[in-house]
């Protein structure tokens, strides 16, 4: 962990410790600094507007409003024209919203010639924009390299991919650059990037050598497509981490099949049960964040889906990225059950995930893959001793007892748990009319919100999610920030932290 993110997390804890509300970040005038990332959530979304042939209307920009209202914080302006990236990145600012920008296509050699002069100067353009979270350098390359035969001269080759990556950097030293491989990661990217992305579209539904979803055809919930994401997002996380890179961002499937480019038999849509497995088996191993492919093919009820697992995200993301708590013990085994515990200004979160049977490859009917678990026993850590615990999204709460409460995990199910701390109010002494006493200090009339989001959008590094380690099996990294003076504002009292570099 750098040392600015030490400095600011140390901020934190004392306020949280003291009782204050969750704090504010303010920008310093002219300088750049850290700031409390939102979790990631979001679209890939294609830049639409009159420039295509035949013109597309209206443009794609206008979606932004929406795609904020509904929880998302990072969108990807995937397979875009340059010409416009600045009206995109405009209407992001006013919405609250970052954009990773992908390098145009036709200076990448990917569907023209390789124009290094044109990408130092496009990212140079926009580098400084706030909205700007980083930029998407390759879709897939390993796909048209391996095709290739290897060839160091392909436009997904890891040597033209470095020769991109440095003239990106010689524009812009700071914002992030990310590149997405399919499913598993390739250790000849390791050096061309600094967050990697795989993705993972569970699709298949159908029996082995049928081609229909129907009837006794269909193997029901959970195939092995779906319940493999659990070893898919691990492998990239664990990439990232003996790779040294910065973050890692999951892919997930959020477009209706029906709307598929080219449509194929043996395929339906994921039930909101199989999504929210495919989701949270990356949240729980500590992903930085979780992009849904692609707003433009999905349809209404996939919407909804997913924006109901944004709402939960937005909810529980502070808590899966800062404040990491040690000390819960839990009664199912790690080949069982995985779990992420985190704090954050004063609310915790427990994010538990049933995996048994994942690593099963065989598309069997479900009934003979993964098991239920039952009375799985969940031991706070000392001191924390709430009476209930809120299950989100289900609409029941549980008991707890001495630290401990219990519940039941269907196949392949997920739980969120998360309750507020309770701070005593200090009891008043009274004291004689004639003696003096000091004057109460004032204090504010704001109530805090326990999930409540914090963000300042910056040009930086440091508006890309990063995720505390946590008492689960994946460790996330952290990233380089550019240090300067943050004032850290709470109900109680203000502080100004000034990190040394």
């Amino acid at each position: 962990m750098n040392r600015i993110r030490k400095v600011l997390l140390l901020s934190v804890i004392l306020l949280v410790a003291a009782g204050c509300a969750p704090p504010v970040l303010e920008q310093l005038s002219g300088m750049q600094q850290p700031t409390i990332a939102r979790y990631a959530i979001g679209w890939y979304d294609k830049i639409w507007s009159d420039w295509q042939v035949p013109p597309r209307q209206p443009p794609s920009r206008t979606k932004l409003a929406g795609f904020a209202a509904n929880g998302m914080s990072l969108i990807v302006a995937y397979n875009h024209s340059s010409a416009e990236t600045r009206a995109y990145l405009d209407e992001a600012q006013r919405v609250g919203i970052q954009v990773m920008v992908e390098i145009p296509r036709e200076w990448t050699g990917r569907s023209g010639s390789l124009d290094l002069a044109s990408i130092r100067a496009f990212v140079g353009t926009h580098k400084d924009h706030t909205a700007l979270w980083g930029w998407y350098m390759a879709d897939e390359p390993e796909l048209a390299w391996v095709a290739s035969g290897r060839n160091p001269d392909n436009w997904g080759s890891p040597e033209t991919l470095a020769t991109i990556y440095a003239a990106i950097r010689s524009a812009d030293e700071t914002n992030p650059v990310a590149l997405v491989t399919w499913a598993r990661p390739l250790p000849e990217y390791a050096n061309v990037t600094n967050y990697y992305m795989n993705d993972w579209y569970p699709r298949d539904c159908k029996l082995p050598f049928t081609n229909t979803c129907t009837g006794s055809k269909d193997i029901g919930e959970f195939n092995y497509m779906t319940r493999a994401s659990y070893d898919i997002w691990g492998t990239g996380i664990r990439f990232v981490e003996q790779s040294g890179l910065d973050g890692y961002l999951a892919l997930a499937w959020g477009q209706d099949y029906a709307n598929a480019v080219v449509p194929k038999p043996g395929m339906r849509n994921m039930t909101r049960n199989e999504l929210r497995y495919h989701v949270y088996t990356a949240v729980v191993q500590g992903a930085d964040g979780v992009l849904f492919w692609k707003e433009e093919w999905a349809s209404a009820p996939v919407k909804e889906l997913v924006y109901e697992i944004a709402a939960e995200l937005g909810s529980i993301g502070m808590q899966m990225q800062y404040g990491a708590s040690d000390g819960l013990v839990v009664s199912a085994p790690a080949s069982d059950l995985v779990y992420r515990y985190g704090v954050f200004a004063k609310t915790h979160t427990i994010l538990a995930v049933n995996i048994n049977g994942h690593g099963n490859a065989n598309n069997v009917d479900p009934a003979s893959v993964g098991n239920a678990l039952a009375d799985v026993r969940f031991q706070l850590p000392d001191g924390v001793r709430p009476e209930r615990v809120t299950v989100v999204g289900e609409d029941r709460t549980l008991p707890v007892s001495d630290g401990v409460f219990v519940d039941d995990f269907a196949r392949y199910q997920v739980h969120i748990y998360t309750w507020d701390e309770t701070i005593p109010t200090p009891t008043r002494t009274a004291t004689p009319v004639a003696t003096s006493s000091p004057m109460p200090s004032p204090t504010s009339t704001r109530t805090p919100t326990p999930t409540e989001e914090i963000w300042t959008p910056q040009p930086t590094a440091s508006s890309s999610p990063t995720a505390s380690p946590t008492p689960t099996q994946t460790a996330t990294p952290t990233q380089t920030a550019t240090p300067g003076p943050v004032h850290v504002y709470c109900d109680c009292v203000c502080v100004t932290v000034t990190p040394t570099p």
